[in-house]
């Protein structure tokens, strides 16, 4: 018997992704569905990507056109999380994930280097930029009353997260919240639909952890 009827319930998934703007991705997910009788699911992925040409201007006031340069950010990243669905429309899940970031020099040789600009001159300090490790903790809520996942006619889905992001290298970390909001309409057919998508973010700086 194969994997399918042996395990049933096991969901097992692997993507490949390059593009020409120097982005590759290698992604291995497995969702283990209906965890005892109550339900719960289970799962934990594997990520790889490396962008090999991301743009920077600098943070906040300090932004300028002046000092744009090219970065490429390398990441892994190791998730575990644990879901819960209910009333058929409702999922609740709780995570948590070690990434290891590397942000180094980027390959648009038309544009500044930013350890010369941003680091040599003193000008900011970018956090993350000779690379770090960091540890988040994290939920999700999500409603959705799609028709269908992949190509909805009707419905829409309510998606908020929220998490706690911490990097071992730094004393403080960060809050993030987000939330995301899309719905469908048909227009006198099923083959034309309007859809609309909003997305909202905010971080929180969390002070310098060791006083606590």
């Amino acid at each position: 018997a194969g994997l399918q009827d042996r395990a049933p319930n096991l969901d097992v998934e692997g993507t490949t992704l390059w593009t020409f703007d120097h982005i590759t991705e290698y992604r291995v997910k497995i969702i283990q569905r209906e965890l005892g009788a109550v339900g719960l699911r289970g799962g934990t992925s594997i990520k790889y990507e490396n962008r090999g040409e991301e743009h920077f201007y600098g943070l906040g006031p300090d932004t300028s056109l002046g000092d744009g340069t090219s970065y490429r950010m390398e990441r892994t990243a190791l998730e575990a999380m644990v879901g819960y669905e209910f009333l058929d429309t409702w999922d609740f899940t709780g995570k948590f994930a070690y990434q290891n970031v590397n942000i180094t020099n980027g390959e648009d040789g038309g544009r500044g280097i930013i350890d010369e600009i941003f680091v040599r001159t003193g000008r900011q300090r970018i956090p993350g930029l000779g690379g770090d490790e960091i540890v988040s903790w994290g939920i999700d809520l999500q409603h959705d009353n799609r028709d269908d996942k992949e190509w909805p006619a009707k419905g829409g889905y309510e998606r908020f997260h929220f998490s706690f992001n911490k990097g071992m290298e730094s004393s403080s970390g960060f809050l993030k919240y987000r939330g995301e909001v899309a719905h469908f309409f048909k227009l006198l057919s099923e083959r034309r639909v309007l859809g609309f998508r909003g997305v909202v973010e905010h971080n929180d700086e969390v002070g310098d952890l060791r006083r606590a």
